[in-house]
């Protein structure tokens, strides 16, 4: 049986770098943002889920991209937001974060640094790159 699944991602970008966070257990790096509860919208899903993890109050700014993932047996909507307040994460301060049990590593990274890394989804900033051009919907 599949189940489904939205999760509400945070698109951080800063000098044609994104910022990516590493699960404590696996070693891949994901957009920050995790599945919404319940009675949450999706922004305000994806605001507590930076606040807990990074400790930083998102300023949300639109939706760029949805994208339809088919794994591990879930169906999978991924929405992307983009987040305005880029300078906040430049310096993340674990006592502020209430979930920073949950990561290992949070940082920007370049579209060339992720050809070293094991990141999911790959094609980050190719989505990123057709957000720009007025292509909000990429369902893969």
């Amino acid at each position: 049986m599949t189940s489904f699944e939205a999760k509400a991602r945070a698109i951080i970008l800063k000098d044609n770098k994104v910022f990516l966070s590493k699960w404590v257990k696996s070693q891949t790096y994901y957009l920050p943002g995790w599945t919404h509860e319940i009675g949450e919208s999706l922004t305000d899903s994806l605001y507590r889920e930076i606040y807990e993890e990074f400790g930083v109050k998102a300023e949300i700014d639109k939706l760029i991209a949805v994208r339809e993932l088919l794994i591990w047996e879930r169906n999978i909507l991924d929405f992307w937001f983009l987040v305005k307040n880029i300078d906040d994460f430049l310096n993340i301060d674990k006592s502020k974060c209430s979930h920073w049990f949950e990561w290992d590593d949070a940082r920007f990274f370049s579209e060339e640094e992720l050809e070293n890394i094991s990141v999911l989804p790959k094609d980050i900033f190719e989505i990123i790159r057709k957000s720009k051009e007025n292509v909000l919907v990429e369902l893969i």
